[in-house]
């Protein structure tokens, strides 16, 4: 799989390591911006579960951004069915649930490479919208989502008591 400056793979068992050192990063950002929410990143039973679900699951996908030998960034999604319920209608949906770009490869194009390949996925399976979510903090990642096309569309609100 081929896109701009950057080769795209799905991940096998073996990219454990490399998945998570592209998790610290990025996780380690959350949980100091957010830390009633976020929880610090660590290597344990919680997310070597997550990874391993991640790949047992036909519905779930993980895609590493390459460029060269160096690992650029991964995509997680989920590409199926959402079920339908009281005020929801069940849909074919793709939905972004993690996006990672390691600090060398920022603004180099590589997450908006990443997210034309889950829009080009998504379309062949006939998918005709794709989610993701940002943290209202997080300006650098919701520029990239608006620069790849993504719009606002629900909001969540908080207050801490």
């Amino acid at each position: 799989m081929h896109g701009s400056k950057f080769d795209f793979r799905a991940a096998e068992i073996t990219d454990i390591d490399t998945m998570f050192d592209l998790y610290v990063e990025v996780q380690t950002i959350h949980a100091n911006a957010e830390p009633e929410f976020c929880r610090k990143p660590q290597r344990d039973e919680i997310f070597e579960q997550f990874f391993e679900g991640i790949l047992k699951d036909p519905d779930q996908h993980l895609v590493f951004a390459c460029a060269g030998s160096a690992v650029a960034g991964f995509c997680q999604y989920f590409m199926g069915t959402q079920h339908g319920g009281l005020s929801r209608r069940e849909r074919q949906i793709a939905f972004v649930n993690g996006l990672v770009i390691s600090e060398n490869f920022r603004r180099q194009g590589c997450g908006t490479a990443l997210l034309e390949f889950v829009k080009g996925e998504a379309k062949k399976q006939g998918i005709a919208s794709v989610g993701i979510d940002v943290w209202s903090f997080n300006t650098a990642a919701k520029a990239c989502f608006s620069h790849a096309g993504f719009k606002v569309k629900q909001e969540y609100m908080w207050l801490n008591l």
